[in-house]
């Protein structure tokens, strides 16, 4: 066996893992077993190619993150998960599809030289 099927074997062996623990809730296994397997940055690198410039990284990372934590809260509510890469796929898909439909052109709306602060909202006014 050479080394690409070898590491094609640890990775399917890792998200068989991930999917287990998560359909017995092991949320620190599935954690674990997602960030060991690099099936969480492939998921990022494949949303990054399809939405371009059109979705931020750390967007990217955001619906990522809440896939996770969606799955997570689905199965520890007594939900079965049947494919956990598929799940976090259309999960992060659909949000960054979101991003993409409503924040995307928001930006593009605004003029190049606009510049945007952030306010306290908090603050008192005197």
């Amino acid at each position: 066996m050479n080394e690409k099927q070898t590491n094609t074997k640890t990775v399917k062996s890792l998200l068989n893992l991930a999917h287990k623990s998560i359909n017995q809730g092991d949320i620190s296994g599935v954690l674990e077993s997602l960030a060991a397997s690099g099936f969480l940055s492939g998921v990022k690198f494949r949303l990054q190619k399809k939405r371009g410039d059109n979705v931020l990284s750390f967007e990217i990372d955001e619906c990522v993150a809440k896939a996770i934590d969606e799955a997570c809260n689905a199965a520890t509510s007594g939900h079965s998960i049947r494919n956990l890469s598929s799940w976090l796929w259309k999960t992060a898909d659909y949000a960054t599809r979101s991003i993409w439909k409503n924040e995307y052109g928001k930006r593009k709306k605004l003029p190049e030289d606009t510049q945007i602060t952030a306010t306290n909202e908090y603050e008192t006014q005197e």
